[in-house]
């Protein structure tokens, strides 16, 4: 099974493995999601940090190497592995990190 790329799903776990989360500004509300509300919030908000260095940098070379760099080899794994366990190669790619 692969995922896309662009999907909340595959976002939102990178998102979870870069721990995005508690260095974003939430409500109350916001704060204790879970499942797919908190899949969605986690892949907006990389999208949103991928947007920023684009708008503050204006150069796209610059925001594909962040995105090379913090998330290829995660990306990799999403993309040519079986899914049905994704966190433990994640996990041990963030450990070695």
């Amino acid at each position: 099974m692969q995922m896309e790329v662009e999907s909340n799903e595959t976002l939102g776990t990178i998102a979870k493995e870069l721990d995005l989360k508690p260095h974003l500004f939430l409500g109350e509300g916001e704060k204790g999601s879970r499942g797919k509300g908190e899949c969605t919030l986690l892949a907006d908000s990389l999208e949103t940090i991928i947007g920023a260095i684009y708008l503050d940098e204006k150069d796209l070379g610059v925001t594909r190497r962040f995105i090379r760099k913090m998330l290829d080899e995660l990306l990799q794994i999403l993309l040519t592995q079986d899914i049905r366990e994704p966190v433990t190669p994640l996990q041990e790619i963030s450990q070695e990190r």
